[in-house]
C-alpha cells in the first residue's frame, strides 16, 4: 500500500447517486463524522469483552466499508463480525482490529482532503 494511494473507490457510492457530486461530498461528510464514533465502538466493545456488541458494530461498519470500496479490510471486517458472534478465534481479533485502525485512519485523512 503506498502513501499517494487512495485507499477507497467512491465508483459504486457515485453510481448509487447517479453521480450527483454534492450528494457524494455530502456522503463523504458522513462517513467522516460517523466513521470515528464506529471505530470506537468496536474498540471499546473488544476491550470490554462484549462481544454481541463487537459483532453488532462490526456489522453496522461493514455496510460502510463496502459502500466506499474500502477492499484492503473487507475480509477483516467480516472476521471481526464472525469471530465476535460465535465467540471463535478471539486471539485473531487484536489484529484484524489493528489493521481496520490503520486503513480506516488513512481513509479518513484521505476523505479529508478530497472534501475540502
Amino acid at each position: 500500500m503506498k502513501a499517494s494511494e487512495l485507499l477507497y473507490d467512491l465508483s459504486g457510492l457515485s453510481e448509487m447517486v447517479s453521480g450527483d457530486k454534492n450528494e457524494i461530498k455530502e456522503l463523504n461528510n458522513m462517513f467522516l463524522d460517523t466513521t470515528p464514533q464506529g471505530m470506537a465502538d468496536i474498540n471499546e466493545s473488544y476491550q470490554e469483552k462484549d462481544y454481541v456488541r463487537l459483532s453488532s458494530s462490526a456489522h453496522k461498519l461493514k455496510s460502510t466499508i463496502g459502500l466506499w470500496g474500502i477492499k484492503d479490510i473487507k475480509t477483516e471486517i467480516e472476521l471481526i463480525e464472525k469471530f465476535a458472534k460465535e465467540q471463535s478465534n478471539l486471539e485473531k481479533l487484536p489484529a484484524l482490529i489493528e489493521k481496520l485502525n490503520k486503513v480506516l485512519e488513512i481513509v479518513l485523512k484521505q476523505l479529508e482532503i478530497e472534501v475540502k
